[in-house]
């Protein structure tokens, strides 16, 4: 990242405006560079002043924020992350605005005081650095048909489901690295302590074309983002009103570990079926091999990294041993295998 993110706050609260505007001009690596109170402003100041990210209220008086990502994305692809309160109304609105274009969001406190306030700064700070190196291109390719970009209508819409431990963070690395943007959605597990996977999540968004993040509760399963189960704690998949998201608890370790490959997997097998892709990759022990067996016995396809480009080949071999792996491909080869395996 050369220079500092530009940002754009788009918030009708006079007081919430300034709040933001102080908050996250803080961090160094940020700079406000305009406040808007709604679109018709908004619009002006992204023409004017070029951001590179902006904070979008959905809920604004007159036209509503869903409505400037509309005309936004086909002249100005740009990383927006989305502020919204909790209602039923507000969270369909972020869905469809997320299937639009839109990158991240952040859920406004029911209450402002000092500690609510500073943890909506901490992750509207986090976030704006990290969609700030979104594939551009994708964004505004993205605006097609229900915000499906022609290059993916290609994929069918199944969910990725990887698992990874000893070696992974290449192995990951690697990977994502070969996949194209506008991918269905990846949901990953990799063993790592909790204060290690909002980074790895970081270094994995800096390499790929598509967008990672460190998944948080309820985040939704969609096309050209990834979610690195955090650190500590367990990750499932869920489905409601027909979309899937991500339930993130604080559980047990499973198969000694937390994040557990099995309990990703077994939710996988149990929401998407035959809709998922399940891969195996390198670690030890026997973490998700009963998860690959569920997912394979639903009729998901199922892939693991060979023994030969693997720096542990425990957890594939633990999941051959009990016909969880339908094929098994180097590591150069998974991604290249893994969209043959999408396309319609």
């Amino acid at each position: 990242m050369i220079g500092k993110v530009k940002l754009l706050i788009v918030e009708n609260d006079a007081l919430i405006q300034k709040t933001l505007s102080r908050g996250l001009s803080m961090e160094p690596r940020l700079r406000v560079v305009a406040t808007a109170n709604n679109i018709y402003e908004a619009s002006d100041h992204i023409v004017k002043f070029k951001p590179d990210v902006v904070i979008l209220d959905l809920d604004l008086p007159g036209v509503d924020g869903l409505t400037l990502i509309q005309r936004l994305m086909p002249q100005y692809p740009l990383p927006v992350v989305m502020m919204y309160t909790l209602s039923d109304s507000v969270k369909i609105d972020t869905l469809n605005a997320m299937k639009l274009g839109a990158v991240d969001y952040v859920v406004k406190p029911t209450t402002f005081t000092a500690p609510t306030i500073e943890k909506m700064l901490g992750e509207l700070r986090d976030k704006s650095l990290m969609v700030s190196s979104v594939d551009l291109g994708y964004l505004k390719r993205k605006v097609g048909s229900r915000g499906l970009s022609v290059e993916t209508h290609r994929f069918q819409e199944k969910t990725i489901v990887i698992g990874a431990s000893l070696g992974g963070p290449d192995a990951l690395h690697s990977l994502l690295q070969s996949l194209p943007a506008g991918m269905p959605p990846i949901a990953i597990v990799q063993h790592m302590r909790a204060d290690y996977t909002k980074q790895f999540a970081a270094r994995l968004n800096q390499a790929s074309r598509l967008y990672v993040k460190e998944a948080e509760e309820g985040d939704p399963l969609l096309r050209g983002r990834v979610l690195v189960a955090p650190g500590g704690k367990q990750m499932r998949i869920i489905s409601k009103n027909g979309t899937q998201y991500v339930k993130i608890t604080e559980e047990p370790p499973v198969c000694r570990h937390c994040p557990s490959v099995e309990v990703l997997m077994l939710s996988a097998s149990e929401t998407l079926k035959d809709q998922a892709i399940g891969v195996i990759m390198t670690g030890m022990g026997e973490d998700g091999a009963n998860g690959l067996k569920a997912m394979r016995d639903a009729g998901a396809r199922t892939i693991g990294q060979d023994e030969a480009t693997c720096v542990v080949f425990g957890m594939p071999q633990r999941a051959n041993d009990l016909n969880a792996v339908e094929e098994f491909q180097p590591l150069n080869k998974i991604g290249k295998r893994i969209q043959e395996l999408l396309e319609k």
